[in-house]
Parts: structure tokens; sequence; C-alpha cells
């Protein structure tokens, strides 16, 4: 149940989150995609934003979920990651940035805590970061090089569903 301060808004597979206390750990997929930025109103934040609804719905059928934060300041962190550094490098110049996991975000969450260290394999833990400032020069180039990573998640969605199906 979602307390008052613990809103999380579906938009088809796309998540807006606030808190992620109430994510639930049983809604699995295969690909998390994770606009990461400082929330601040900039142009690639902005252009993030405005095609958010595009990206989680082509997200949606993919077996891939695309989140991202609000406005409102909210942040996690953890010894992976957070808004100054990933992997020990600080992220002035890594965010904004897409990172697609296989880690549910529980994972960030609750990785470090003592009590539920054993719950979470580091072996099975991907993850690539794409920070747009180094690949992109402009915002279209930023919703474009999301939109071919979605693409990529549908083709390779695509042949799992015919590979099941040989004979």
């Amino acid at each position: 149940m979602l307390g008052a301060t613990d809103t999380i808004n579906y938009l088809i597979m796309g998540l807006l989150v606030e808190s992620l206390n109430e994510l639930p750990t049983a809604a699995q997929r295969g690909y998390y995609l994770y606009l990461l930025d400082y929330g601040w109103h900039e142009p690639i934040s902005d252009a993030l934003r405005e095609n958010f609804a595009r990206m989680a719905q082509r997200a949606s059928g993919n077996n891939a979920v695309i989140i991202r934060g609000t406005l409102v300041g909210f942040h996690f962190e953890n010894e992976v990651m957070s808004w100054r550094h990933i992997n020990n490098e600080k992220t002035d110049e890594l965010l904004p940035a897409l990172l697609i996991t296989n880690a549910h975000p529980a994972y960030f969450r609750d990785r470090f805590l003592p009590e539920r260290q054993n719950e979470f394999n580091d072996r099975d833990f991907k993850m690539i970061l794409i920070p747009f400032k180094k690949c992109c020069k402009n915002t279209t180039e930023v919703i474009d090089t999301i939109e071919k990573y979605l693409l990529t998640l549908k083709i390779r969605r695509t042949w799992e569903i015919l590979k099941s199906h040989e004979l």
C-alpha cells in the first residue's frame, strides 16, 4: 500500500519515481532503463521529460521499463551510484545519462543493507551507462540514442519470441 508521501505515477511501463520504497520487487523485467539526470531544467533533461511517454510506450512491449525521477530533488545513493559518482567516477561528465541494467530498483535501494545482502547476486548484475554529453551533440541525438537502444531491445525481444517457437 502506498503512503501519502510514497507516490508512484505509472505511465504504461514508464515510472515516475519519488520513492523506491514501494516498488514491488515481484514486478520483474528483463531490462530497466534509468534516465539519470540532476532533475534541473536544462536542455537534455527537458528533452527527456518531453519524450518520456513515447519512450515508456516503446519499452513496455519489450520486457523493459523506463524509470526517471521527478523534479522534487529526489535521489538515492549507495556505494555504486549517487549523484556525485557512478562506479567511483565523478558525475560531472557522466550525467545526464541512460543506464541500462538488469537490476530492479531494489538492487540499488537495498543491496548494501546488512539484512538484505544475501538476496543479491552481483555476478548476475549487468550495466551499461551511456553518458549523453560524451556521445550526443544535441537533444535530438539524445532522444535518437535512446530510441536506438529501445529498438535494439525490441529486436532482441522479437528474436527471443521467434526462438521460443522453433520446433
